[in-house]
């Protein structure tokens, strides 16, 4: 009876030392640097490698065609080539 009490006492400690630990920022996450896009970056959202991170302007730009097909699609078959 007393090791049910002394294990429980002790999974106790560790649920509330790990949320004490969670909430208190625990490990702090690396730093990561990214990608600035180059300096001769062509408006062209086409000519530019694909490891370059795209802008909110130009992800829309590109998929607002797609989603009107898309909504304007009445059967499979419309959507297929999407």
């Amino acid at each position: 009876m007393q090791m049910f009490l002394v294990g429980g006492a002790a999974l106790l400690g560790l649920v509330i030392a790990g949320v004490v630990y969670s909430m208190s920022g625990g490990r702090k996450p690396a730093e990561v640097s990214r990608l600035s896009a180059p300096a001769a970056a062509s408006a062209q959202v086409g000519a530019t490698p694909a490891w370059v991170p795209r802008s909110d302007l130009a992800f829309v730009t590109d998929a607002e065609p797609l989603a009107r097909k898309f909504l304007s699609a009445t059967t499979v078959e419309e959507i297929l080539p999407l």
